[in-house]
């Protein structure tokens, strides 16, 4: 398991990673990772990280073991194959390669111990710098983009829930009825090879990235997300409230987050009042309830 959080601030690029329980799990099965890749790779690619949120299947210890093994394979895969290069290779083919290394992985470590047949992870990462952000993912683990007033999933998940809303087929309350309602998909470990989907998303300074398991987005809607974002510019802050929102909310499941912030929004010329006009009165702002952090009195 992962330390259950970790901060790095680099020029320009912030991130946290933060990972809970909760409050119904005997154990964590979620695993995270936060890497700095800037050593690795030449200095005029600026600021680069990889990051990682993974979510094991199988209980007992099997989960976990499957969410750790990707996670440390994604990364020891990701400096195996920077190390000495002129220059980074394509990081949408390097997320694609390293899945299916890690997905070997997992099919490796239950064929030496048969215990653990079953046992699965879904895997969502993302290589960021200040330009773009590349994303891959397997399962219903999530990334979203943040973008001033909007709050955007970039990744699709694998899972029978949200295959059923795709298809349109059926009514949200027969899918909140279903027995297959927890299933997912696709996941790592399920098969000898996994398909892997694959995202790249412009960045602008001021942008956030977030990964997270289906123990916050199952519980906390992206609406109410987007409100923490608001309250803060800080990863830390906004990744222990988003977690705190979750077990308030009843989440059943373990939490896990990782929030990276990109630069600082460039600052607007503010508008003469000549050129402003206030029609009417403005209505009324719906209060916002205050999500407290710790130490927040």
């Amino acid at each position: 398991m992962y330390p259950t959080a970790a901060r790095s601030r680099m020029k320009d690029l912030e991130y946290f990673g933060h990972t809970d329980i909760g409050t119904k799990r005997e154990a964590n099965e979620d695993n995270y990772l936060c890497v700095d890749l800037s050593p690795e790779i030449p200095p005029k690619n600026g600021p680069t990280a990889l990051l990682v949120v993974a979510d094991g299947i199988g209980g007992h210890a099997g989960g976990a073991v499957a969410s750790g093994l990707a996670a440390e394979s994604l990364k020891e895969h990701f400096l195996l194959r920077l190390k000495g290069a002129a220059d980074p290779p394509p990081w949408l083919s390097l997320l694609a390669e390293s899945f299916q290394k890690a997905n070997e992985r997992i099919f490796e470590k239950i064929s030496e111990d048969h215990r653990l047949t079953g046992m699965g992870t879904t895997l969502v990462a993302a290589v960021a710098n200040m330009d773009k952000a590349y994303v891959a993912n397997v399962g219903d683990s999530r990334a979203y983009l943040v973008q001033g007033e909007e709050i955007i999933q970039v990744s699709q998940d694998h899972s029978w829930v949200a295959e059923q809303q795709r298809l349109n087929i059926m009514s949200p309350a027969e899918i909140e009825h279903s027995p297959f309602r927890h299933m997912i998909t696709r996941s790592l470990g399920f098969e000898a090879t996994t398909r892997v989907d694959l995202f790249e998303e412009d960045l602008e300074g001021g942008d956030f990235l977030m990964l997270c398991s289906d123990g916050l987005h199952a519980v906390v809607p992206d609406k109410e997300m987007l409100k923490i974002f608001r309250r803060s510019s800080d990863p830390e802050k906004i990744c222990r409230k988003l977690l705190k929102q979750a077990a308030r909310a009843g989440s059943r499941d373990n939490i896990t987050a990782v929030v990276a912030r990109f630069g600082r929004p460039e600052k607007k010329a503010k508008r003469s009042p000549s050129a402003t006009v206030r029609l009417g009165t403005p209505p009324s702002l719906e209060s916002e309830a205050k999500v407290k952090d710790d130490g927040d009195s």
